[in-house]
């Protein structure tokens, strides 16, 4: 499937989103090998994300804001793996998912070696904005979600 022409598709997420509820991100961060105590900062932390269009019709900017993170990255869906501002290698991918209406931003994240760290999914589900994430750790894998509501 052609990713540009769902474009269109990607204003369900644009706009200002407030964090409703983490689900297992505790694990993904022990997984990122964040201290004790940045983990409860980040696990307390109020978090908005908020997505503009940019003037390439092929990329987003999000903007997150957070009392434990704040940055802004752009999000180019061309197929390639781009380094973000925490020097990780991303590639964004625009697809439907299996009900035709929903967009999928897939992130796949890749460090210095290629290895692939983790698979992110970013979806509009019932006026939701719901990130998912997916990592191995040896045989066994795992998932974390955050759950955001638009804010009025």
């Amino acid at each position: 499937m052609d990713q540009y022409n769902n474009y269109d598709k990607l204003d369900n997420f644009l706009g200002n989103w407030i964090l409703e509820t983490n689900k297992n991100l505790e694990e993904f961060l022990k997984f990122y090998e964040y201290s004790w105590f940045s983990m409860k900062a980040a696990l307390l932390a109020n978090v908005e994300l908020i997505f503009k269009k940019t003037e390439n019709k092929n990329s987003i900017e999000r903007t997150v804001n957070s009392t434990f993170l704040k940055g802004t990255e752009l999000y180019t869906f061309d197929q390639q793996f781009h380094l973000n501002p925490e020097n990780l290698k991303k590639k964004h991918i625009l697809k439907t998912d299996t009900s035709g209406n929903s967009i999928i931003q897939s992130v796949i994240l890749k460090n210095d070696n290629n290895l692939i760290i983790w698979h992110e999914e970013a979806k509009i589900l019932n006026d939701k904005l719901i990130i998912t994430r997916y990592w191995n750790v040896g045989n066994s894998k795992y998932d974390c979600q955050q759950i955001f509501k638009k804010k009025s």
